[in-house]
């Protein structure tokens, strides 16, 4: 295992996720021990892979214009299983099903805002039904834009918050 800049945290994750799958898989017999370590080493590729493609996905995105962060645009630095992932979000953004599992270092949330975030926007228009999940989209950020407002309405500020705090101790 080793650590993979700037996400520290992926690897001491993988250790656990590794220490779980031996713990889990681990049988006496030779022969299972083999299609154990041989799915071990598939399920370990898969991740480090998702990892890569996210650690690139936040360089290749970059507006920054100095050579080391324009490397990373260079179309041959990009691995394919991002490039294709990127086709299919230009329709229609990032999803869970693009994923294997529920236990993924970093599920499609976590490109959304990545994506999003650095100005990546999917035609949503391609299809009806896409078209159908930008309206949710929309409806969903104005909920969250109108339940902030309230919020910040409602609750108190941060100082009030922490002479109230003080006060009941």
């Amino acid at each position: 295992m080793g650590f993979v800049e700037p996400l520290e945290a992926t690897a001491i994750m993988l250790v656990e996720v590794a220490a779980r799958y031996v713990a889990e898989h681990a049988f006496g017999d030779r022969t299972i021990m083999e299609i154990s370590a041989k799915r071990f080493n598939q399920h370990m590729d898969y991740r480090w892979q998702r990892i890569a493609d996210f650690l690139e996905l936040h360089y290749m995105l970059t507006k920054r214009p100095e050579p080391y962060w324009q490397a990373h645009k260079d179309e041959a630095s990009i691995p394919l299983s991002l490039k294709e992932d990127l086709m299919v979000w230009q329709n229609r953004g990032p999803i869970n099903s693009d994923f294997e599992g529920v236990a993924e270092l970093f599920p499609a949330a976590s490109y959304q805002y990545v994506l999003y975030g650095m100005g990546f926007r999917p035609n949503y228009h391609t299809q009806a039904y896409l078209y159908n999940q930008r309206v949710q989209a929309e409806r969903i950020k104005e909920k969250n834009q109108a339940m902030t407002a309230q919020l910040l309405r409602d609750l108190p500020s941060h100082r009030r918050y922490i002479d109230h705090w003080l006060g009941a101790h």
